[in-house]
């Protein structure tokens, strides 16, 4: 259902977003220009404050793709879940097994990684179905 959506939609109106404590250390720097260079607009945060207030912003004039951290994500994705232009959540984490049991209620939740290549990769492969 996602990617019907998002074919129907042109990409400037898409802000891929990544939510996440640890997204501005040297770690993911790489990772950051990575997904800077297969998304026009891409956006960060390192606060569950600042990313919430940033999508909450984005309602009407955009929708979202988001990145984020597990434990970001058990906090925020119940308050954005049902956001219409919230299209697709995907989870970055370790344990995963903490957080498929809170992520297993909502559907916008895509996928769980681990790795940031599998991550880079889906969103790489994702992308041509938002145009």
């Amino acid at each position: 259902m996602t990617a019907n959506v998002l074919s129907s939609k042109n990409t400037e109106n898409i802000v891929l977003i990544w939510l996440d404590p640890s997204v501005n250390s040297a770690e993911y720097s790489d990772a950051q220009q990575k997904l800077a260079s297969i998304h026009r607009n891409f956006k960060k945060f390192t606060s569950v404050v600042d990313g919430e207030k940033a999508i909450q912003q984005l309602a009407g004039s955009s929708q979202v793709i988001l990145t984020v951290s597990g434990g970001f994500g058990k906090e925020l994705v119940p308050r954005i879940h049902q956001l219409e232009h919230v299209l697709t959540i995907y989870v970055f984490c370790i344990n995963r097994e903490t957080h498929i049991k809170w992520a297993k209620e909502f559907d916008k939740v895509r996928q769980f990684y681990s790795s940031f290549v599998s991550l880079h990769q889906t969103i790489f492969s994702d992308q041509s179905s938002y145009y």
